[in-house]
């Protein structure tokens, strides 16, 4: 019962696993009050693209709590997940087109992420030491580096669609996306 207790209050201990789940209601929202006007659907349309290929790049590199992922897109910035995030976000907003959605967005992204990165970098720093300090120095959490901390390689398919299971949330987005677009679609 105890065990069962914690799993139900993990949310009120730990509100920023809340994230997944607010931003899906975000995109939801935005996608159900869109009306993209003129280039903005593109622009948008642009974002999301990036946004999951970015996220598809990291999700197959990364091991999570294994060792640390210094490769691929983990080589230029620290949080490559979470740029391909703040684009998909950003992009859902262009493509809604009203700019409250570019403040709610905004305002979940400084609310969220804070303490987010910071738990995880606490974590990062208990379980990889020095290593995790010495590449915290080199590589900025968001804003590439122009040259590769390590290497650009190390992609994996089985990291990505097994390991991680990260394609799951890459195709919710690009359902609501195709689903945006399909409202737009003349009769």
């Amino acid at each position: 019962m105890k065990q069962f207790l914690m799993e139900k209050t993990k949310y009120i201990r730990e509100p920023w696993r809340l994230r997944v789940h607010l931003a899906y209601l975000l995109l939801i929202i935005f996608s159900l009050t869109a009306d993209p006007q003129g280039n903005f659907f593109w622009i948008g349309s642009g974002l999301i693209i990036i946004g999951l290929l970015i996220r598809a790049w990291a999700s197959g590199i990364i091991k999570k709590d294994d060792e640390l992922a210094t490769d691929g897109p983990y080589s230029l910035c620290r949080n490559p997940l979470y740029v391909g995030n703040f684009m998909i976000g950003y992009g859902f907003s262009f493509i809604n087109g009203h700019p409250a959605s570019f403040i709610a967005i905004t305002v979940y992204f400084l609310i969220i992420y804070p303490f987010t990165l910071r738990k995880e970098e606490t974590k990062l720093e208990k379980f990889f030491g020095d290593d995790f300090i010495a590449y915290r120095s080199q590589v900025r959490r968001f804003i590439p580096r122009l040259t590769p901390y390590t290497k650009l390689g190390g992609w994996s398919l089985h990291q990505y669609l097994v390991d991680n299971k990260d394609f799951l949330n890459e195709t919710a987005v690009l359902l609501l996306w195709f689903w945006t677009i399909w409202q737009f679609l003349p009769a």
